[in-house]
């Protein structure tokens, strides 16, 4: 299993340089954003969507410090194995939130690549009718990806990309452990804001 700190250590040192000089210099331009953002992506092998947004501010347009957050998308069915804590059927749950980074290159061309990174944690849990939450359990996440940006506008672009999500820390919920949370996504990202 890969560990998450040596990936999020991994991903800072590749981008030290790039981050230096806007964070060093005395007056970097700052600009914004805030990004509703939809991903496909798998729990527990179903295929689900996932659904939040990142807030974010960009230095000398190419480096963004923000925060993301994203939710499960309806119910799928909690495994069989809830059975032993419930005499009715339960329904998954899960979110996420954390400290966003991303580094943007060659912003100002219609068509542009960026890395980011999310590092936070989220829950997941059982719950049944009317929002009874049966159990619940910390994560921790760790979620590396690169987007394909179109400058739209002056103030929208539209990004394609692919992000893995790695998950640990789950130990309570019957039937589902760390793993069958970790998976590819391929996002849709629409940035409203000032580039």
């Amino acid at each position: 299993m890969i560990n998450h700190k040596f990936l999020l250590l991994f991903y800072l040192l590749t981008v030290t340089q790039a981050i230096a000089q806007p964070l060093l210099d005395e007056n970097p331009e700052r600009v914004g954003f805030g990004a509703p953002v939809f991903k496909l992506t798998k729990v527990n092998d179903e295929s689900v969507v996932l659904f939040g947004g990142r807030l974010g501010v960009i230095l000398d347009h190419r480096f963004v410090i923000g925060a993301g957050f994203y939710r499960l998308v309806g119910d799928i069915d909690a495994p069989k194995e809830t059975q032993s804590i419930s005499d009715r059927k339960l329904d998954f749950d899960m979110d996420y939130l954390g400290f966003d980074l991303e580094y943007i290159f060659a912003p100002h061309r219609p068509v542009h690549f960026s890395v980011h990174t999310l590092f936070g944690g989220g829950r997941a849990q059982y719950w049944r009718g009317e929002d009874t939450v049966l159990i619940e359990d910390g994560t921790v996440i760790f979620e590396p990806g690169i987007n394909v940006m179109l400058n739209i506008t002056d103030f929208f672009r539209i990004g394609l990309g692919v992000s893995y999500r790695f998950v640990s820390d789950i130990e309570r919920l019957p039937g589902l452990e760390s793993r069958d949370l970790r998976a590819a996504s391929a996002n849709v990202t629409f940035k409203f804001g000032k580039f």
